[in-house]
């Protein structure tokens, strides 16, 4: 690490650079002796900086900190000099810098491989956002004395396990930190972080129309587990509700009947994905929630083995055909029941749509035996 370099700074006339296997070491040329003099320790060409130091040390007696340059990109720790004998000397450990792919959202853009934030002021404070972690914090001040007792160690840095901020400065005699934020390498325990488990869409209201639709989709890589008429009135105003058959299981459609008030679907969505097979660890993964439907005059499903169900769904075009069957007023036909709808016809025919969720291991396995 950067922490353990014994370097004899003073005799260092040029640049030094050092490879590394995870990237390159950077030593800034030691600043004169001025007050406020700088050295400099630059990344090369594609790489950021992902820590920073006076690796001279003497911060709070004979240099004023380290910063990572808010002005150029990432790619540039500099240190400050207080004035007098020996100079700062400057110190970057760079690493490959890049764009990732968004483990919430795969087909959206991807996300910067490092982030730096900055803030200047009486009690400047940041802190990197959710699916990011720290890799380094530095402080600086021009006032000498205004970092003691604050944290920040005699290389400038403030560790991460500590708060990212420097308190009891002011608006004249400011102070100012800078981190340098790295994305969370393992995709996982970034959706945990980041990507809510749940998420629950409203979609938009319908027409008056009958058959008008109103859907609540999914964002990209979430599904539905819960489908209804937030408007209610299922089997008066409302021809019922389904997931979409049609679309991965990531819509839920609700259908007016006709007239006033509107209707407006509601899908709480969940995190989907891959998940091992709980009964044989190295077979295929399995889908953690698949989606059944059944059309006709007495359409019916349920959940595989190892499955259970989250909701399930009932729809039919022609107004009554739901009542006294089981279907609530949400177009919901509750999980303890089957989910059935008897009595409709060939030519006015019904539709049930079920998600089922894969269940824990003793559950699953206990089925299949």
């Amino acid at each position: 690490s950067a922490m353990m370099w014994k370097l004899t700074y003073l005799t260092l006339q040029l640049c030094i650079t050092i490879p590394t296997a995870t990237g390159t070491i950077i030593l800034g040329d030691p600043s004169s002796w001025q007050d406020d003099a700088e050295s400099r320790a630059t990344c090369p060409e594609g790489y950021a900086v992902s820590h920073c130091e006076v690796i001279s040390g003497l911060v709070n007696t004979r240099s004023d900190g380290v910063f990572v340059d808010p002005n150029r990109n990432g790619s540039v720790c500099v240190a400050v000099n207080s004035g007098g004998y020996p100079g700062a000397v400057a110190l970057a450990e760079c690493s490959r810098d890049g764009q990732v792919p968004d483990p919430c959202n795969s087909e959206g853009p991807d996300l910067p491989q490092f982030i730096n934030l900055h803030s200047r002021g009486p009690s400047p404070s940041v802190s990197c956002p959710p699916g990011y972690q720290q890799t380094v914090c530095n402080a600086r001040s021009p006032w000498l004395g205004l970092l003691q007792n604050k944290g920040v160690n005699s290389k400038g840095v403030i560790p991460n396990e500590n708060a990212c901020h420097v308190p009891n400065c002011s608006e004249r005699n400011w102070c100012e930190v800078t981190a340098v934020c790295e994305v969370i390498a393992d995709s996982e325990e970034y959706k945990n972080a980041v990507c809510p488990p749940t998420i629950t869409v409203e979609g938009a209201p319908s027409s008056l129309r009958d058959d008008a639709e109103s859907r609540a989709a999914c964002p990209e890589g979430y599904v539905v587990t819960h489908c209804e008429v937030k408007t209610g009135r299922v089997q008066t105003r409302s021809d019922g509700v389904f997931v979409d058959p049609n679309r991965n299981g990531s819509v839920c459609v609700a259908f007016n009947s006709g007239g006033y008030p509107a209707t407006i679907a509601q899908a709480e969505c969940s995190r989907d994905g891959q998940v091992p097979d709980p009964c044989n660890s190295e077979g295929p993964d399995l889908p953690q929630f698949i989606n059944l439907h059944s059309r006709g005059p007495s359409p019916s499903v349920s959940c595989p083995p190892g499955y259970q169900q989250t909701v399930c769904n009932a729809r039919s075009p022609w107004l009554g055909l739901l009542q006294n069957k089981g279907v609530n007023s949400k177009g919901i036909i509750p999980n303890e029941n089957a989910c059935h709808v008897p009595n409709c016809s060939e030519r006015n025919w019904c539709e049930v749509t079920a998600v089922c969720r894969l269940v824990n291991k003793n559950a699953a396995c206990a089925e299949e035996m």
